[in-house]
Order: structure tokens, then sequence, then C-alpha cells
């Protein structure tokens, strides 16, 4: 399964990732693309932060819609991260995308 965030033309996208070395996969990763939010290793598939994309969609700021980032999510806890730190991740990364997508 997988959530496809395509890039198209000239719109702002990035991706952060939080990893314990370089080349791990990420413990949590938020990418964005046009107001659009995809979140990977908060439940057990891919998933839309829709409750980003609605804020934003409604005026919200950048670190509000971001703060919602782990709403409907349903991480797992194991030895690299527990469930709450992966939804403070969620929320961590999910503002620096985005704020890295405005800047681009």
């Amino acid at each position: 399964m997988e959530v496809r965030l395509p890039r198209t033309g000239a719109c702002p996208w990035a991706y952060q990732k939080f990893v314990r070395r370089a080349n791990d996969w990420a413990i949590v990763g938020a990418a964005t693309v046009d107001g659009r939010v995809g979140l990977v290793n908060m439940g057990q598939t891919p998933l839309r932060a829709t409750a980003v994309e609605e804020a934003l969609t409604s005026g919200a700021s950048v670190s509000e819609a971001a703060a919602l980032a782990a709403d409907g999510t349903a991480p797992a806890a194991d030895m690299h991260a527990s469930e709450e730190f992966r939804r403070h991740l969620a929320r961590v990364l999910t503002r620096r995308a985005l704020t890295a997508a405005e800047a681009r």
C-alpha cells in the first residue's frame, strides 16, 4: 500500500524523516506537495494527514495545521520509538515539511 503525492510542475514540495542513522528507514516521515500531506510509519500503511489538509484549506497556519498531524493515526510502539514519540515526530516533521515547501 502507498500514498502518492505526485509532484506536478512548479508545485512546492518537501519530505522530512527522522532516522537513527543516515541510511535507516524513517521512524516517521512526512511528505507534502500542494497542500497534501502524507505520513509513513504512523499506522499499518502510509496515510494522508487529512486533518492537516483540512486545516490548511480552512486557513489555519502551518503550526496550527501541523499540530493535527497525529489525529486519526495508530502508530505502533517498537524498540525505536513509543507511540507518543511517533505522534510528536509526526507533528514536528509535518511542520518542517510544510515550512520547507512554503520556502520553495
